[in-house]
């Protein structure tokens, strides 16, 4: 789709290219829910589609270092799968460790320099996920003069979570994602299953006026429509390029100088924004710092490192 070469040190030089995986294979597959043999043809679909990419990436276009972006991790066991006899040395990382780096500076961004009130306390919805869990607990040590509000649909595993930390005095399960949106001002979302407001709140009585929701959920969590109707703000987990040679700026090399679009207007503003995801596996690739690849599920030693390649880089919010 695109490529950043604006570089001069080959390290610093990377593309993005696209799996084409959605979410209508699986209702192009599995015609009955019960037939394991069709989920499992569904599996291995998947799984040769993103092989495919991978060869891709790294035997044509030399790339080391992959990110998995937004692919969810158990389609690859964290991209395990990708790694064959014949590519020893290619390195995956999951991007789950920028992606929730990025969470919580975004709402130490929002704190400091808006005048939404967080009141010392931060929303969580689904809590009990990857991305939601070590988003907690990331935001308990970046942020620790604050508590947290969480929901998860899973609540046994969301309950196991918190007791399994000494921190627990300092997190509250709540009994649905609206408490959470009633409670606090600066909320993290994170999950699997879109919200409908519309359903949740029919005769827009929600009040969402001086309030932010992050949301980094697959797909989207929340409607940003259905949020500005209530007052609040929706954004998404998105970092700018701040280094010196330019090498995590999108330059349309390959579409005569035109930058691939991500929404300009409401993604990702300008050719210095990126994904997070993305921007992990740009940094572990400036530095060679291969042994810093996520592929496993993220843990907040993996969030401190690739936080410090981030500053080294000049990644920011």
């Amino acid at each position: 789709l695109d490529t950043y070469s604006k570089s001069d040190n080959p390290r610093g030089r990377g593309a993005v290219v696209m799996a084409p995986l959605y979410t209508d294979m699986e209702r192009d597959i599995i015609t009955d829910p019960q037939n394991m043999e069709q989920a499992q043809q569904l599996w291995d679909d998947g799984r040769s589609i993103l092989r495919a990419t991978t060869e891709f990436a790294h035997r044509r276009l030399g790339a080391k270092v992959i990110g998995l972006g937004a692919t969810l991790p158990n389609l690859t066991y964290f991209g395990q799968a990708l790694h064959t006899l014949d590519t020893p040395k290619l390195v995956t990382t999951t991007g789950h460790g920028g992606t929730v780096h990025m969470i919580v500076e975004t709402v130490r961004k929002i704190m400091h320099e808006t005048s939404i009130e967080s009141e010392k306390k931060i929303g969580v919805i689904g809590g009990a996920g990857s991305i939601g869990w070590s988003s907690t607990v990331a935001a308990m040590e970046m942020i620790p003069d604050h508590s947290i509000i969480t929901f998860d649909t899973r609540s046994q595993k969301l309950a196991e979570n918190v007791g399994s930390y000494d921190w627990s005095r300092r997190m509250r399960i709540v009994n649905s994602a609206r408490e959470v949106l009633e409670e606090t001002n600066i909320i993290m979302v994170a999950t699997t299953t879109p919200i409908d407001l519309d359903e949740m709140d029919p005769n827009c009585v929600l009040d969402l006026h001086g309030k932010v929701i992050i949301d980094d959920s697959q797909p989207g969590c929340f409607d940003a429509k259905q949020v500005n109707s209530r007052g609040g703000k929706l954004v998404w987990v998105v970092g700018e390029d701040g280094s010196d040679d330019k090498c995590m700026t999108r330059d349309g090399y390959h579409s005569n100088g035109v930058p691939y679009d991500y929404g300009d207007k409401s993604g990702l503003v300008g050719h210095a924004s990126e994904f997070a995801c993305g921007q992990e596996a740009a940094v572990i690739s400036l530095y060679s710092a291969y042994s810093s690849a996520i592929r496993e599920r993220v843990s907040p030693e993996h969030v401190r490192i690739i936080g410090g390649l981030f500053a080294a880089a000049k990644v920011r919010v």
